[in-house]
Order: C-alpha cells, then sequence, then structure tokens
C-alpha cells in the first residue's frame, strides 16, 4: 500500500478508503467529483479575463 500511495502521491488512509469501496460507491463518488464547484468558479470569468488582457504577467501561471 505504501507503494501505491507513493505513486499516486496520497496517504495510505486514502488508498485503503478508495480499496475498500465498491464499484458503484467508486463510480458515483468520481461523477460526484465532476459536479462539485470549486472555491474559485463564481470568479472564473473575472480571472480568464484579467489573464486575457495580462498575458505577460510575471506571475500567470501556464498549464504544462
Amino acid at each position: 500500500m505504501a507503494d501505491i500511495a507513493k505513486k499516486l502521491e496520497i496517504s495510505r488512509n486514502t488508498v485503503y478508503k478508495y480499496l475498500d469501496m465498491t464499484f458503484d460507491e467508486a463510480t458515483n463518488w468520481m461523477i460526484a467529483l465532476g459536479r462539485r464547484q470549486k472555491k474559485l468558479d463564481p470568479y472564473r470569468d473575472r480571472i480568464v479575463t484579467w489573464l486575457k488582457e495580462h498575458p505577460d504577467h510575471p506571475h500567470k501561471l501556464k498549464n504544462g
């Protein structure tokens, strides 16, 4: 379990939690992740606009 946790960069407890799930539970959990609102979602349009207006800003992070 330690090797799996290290490879996935998650805790061993999380590995055990996922292994204890049934297939249906895991499927429902994955679906719920996609629906969950992120903390910055309410500000998404403002952030995107700001990044477009300031493309050369030194603190801009680029997806790799």
